[in-house]
């Protein structure tokens, strides 16, 4: 489910010959949360039997960031960047080869890795107090708040079921409900938000949210840019192992499409196959699509806005046009207007008055009307358009899939 730093140990000090960090976080600042330095990861390349005498190569090189208290990082780069590594190899749950980890003292984190660690056999209630003991809280904790875990997840009256009938969404849902109810300093969160359907990750984020805006410190991997975007102030962009840099959001979702713009269209280079090729040109139109949904919604809303504007103006224009129909014009309308201390005439020059008002009222609510029209063709027009680029992206995205599966 889900792995606990401790202050004073780096995860690679396990390791002859690697660096250790400052004992207890030592110089790291009441600013920072926590430091990497140098880290580097070497992973065997191969499979099988070949793992244990194959060629190494370097997951991980180079890794040098600061992470401040109640900061949020987004990790961005392509498929195979290292991004999951980093989190782990943070985590502790991978040694790194050279450089150091350190953590203030006085902060606990956890890796967010949803159902991993779950016993089929156990029920989901007794899967997530199991849990919890794994990542060193105790029985209470879970206790305490089981029922907002639970509501989180959905699953309902399936909490007291076997785990070994959960769907993987189910169990993706209840370890990522159970993950964000922890009382932890650090999160570290690994594409978690894609578990579940749209109604559980419109929640999920709600509560990622409300612990950004607290004093929760984040270390944030996901392929949804407009995720990222909205919920990190900073990014750290990772290719093939090395960190390219770490600055604004905004600016490291721009080199990272980049990058993988950049290798979809080095399809033709040497050494890189079909399959690389295609699987590059994949990412990159997902990236555009993730980009293409948040400004589609932005044209949407402003087609309603501009609709409700029009047909508002357009009450407007009837209302008043109902009153000049029955304006002051006839015998039993003047014949209203006489009375104690008025004159016949003064009453039909009020209502002439009156009538000249409303005609005014109405010409301008009519050119108001007809402004807001144009507003709403406008905003229509500008929808489709939108429309018609999402198919076109979600066809060619089709394409390179069926491709793909062909291979």
């Amino acid at each position: 489910m889900g792995a606990r730093l401790s202050g004073s140990s780096s995860a690679g000090s396990r390791k002859a010959g690697v660096g250790m960090s400052n004992p207890g976080g030592l110089g790291i600042g009441k600013e920072y949360a926590l430091r990497v330095s140098g880290l580097g990861v070497r992973l065997p390349k191969g499979r099988g039997i070949s793992r244990l005498w194959g060629e190494h190569h370097w997951a991980l090189r180079g890794i040098d960031f600061d992470l401040r208290r109640g900061e949020a990082i987004g990790i961005l780069g392509r498929n195979g960047s290292g991004k999951s590594t980093l989190l782990r190899a943070i985590a502790g749950i991978i040694a790194i080869d050279e450089g150091t980890v350190s953590m203030a003292p006085d902060l606990t984190a956890a890796i967010l890795s949803p159902g991993a660690g779950f016993e089929s056999k156990l029920t989901g209630r007794e899967n997530l107090i199991n849990s919890a003991l794994y990542q060193g809280f105790l029985p209470r904790v879970v206790k305490e708040k089981l029922d907002d875990i639970v509501e989180l997840s959905g699953i309902g009256e399936w909490i007291d079921q076997p785990v070994a009938i959960y769907s993987a969404g189910m169990r993706a849902r209840l370890g990522l409900s159970l993950a964000l109810h922890l009382p932890s300093d650090i999160l570290m969160i690994d594409e978690t938000l894609s578990a579940g359907d749209a109604a559980f990750r419109a929640k999920a984020k709600q509560v990622i949210d409300t612990l950004i805006a607290s004093d929760r410190t984040v270390l944030l991997v996901s392929h949804n840019l407009e995720t990222l975007r909205t919920m990190c102030t900073r990014g750290l962009v990772l290719d093939r192992g090395r960190q390219i840099t770490v600055c604004d959001i905004d600016e490291a979702i721009k080199i990272s499409k980049s990058i993988l713009l950049s290798a979809a269209a080095s399809s033709e280079e040497p050494g890189i196959s079909r399959r690389a090729s295609i699987e590059a040109q994949i990412e990159a139109l997902q990236a555009q699509l993730v980009d293409w949904r948040a400004e589609n919604a932005e044209r949407a809303k402003a087609a309603r806005l501009a609709s409700h504007g029009y047909l508002a103006a357009l009450e407007r224009v009837v209302a008043i046009a109902d009153k000049l129909v029955t304006a002051p014009g006839n015998e039993t309308d003047k014949m209203a207007g006489f009375g104690p201390g008025r004159s016949g005439g003064t009453a039909v020059m009020e209502a002439a008055a009156g009538t000249a008002a409303t005609v005014k009222a109405y010409n301008e609510a009519y050119e108001k009307m007809q402004s807001r029209k144009v507003e709403r063709e406008a905003a229509i027009g500008e929808q489709q358009r939108a429309a018609r680029t999402g198919e076109d992206l979600q066809a060619r995205l089709d394409a390179l899939r069926e491709q793909l599966a062909e291979l």
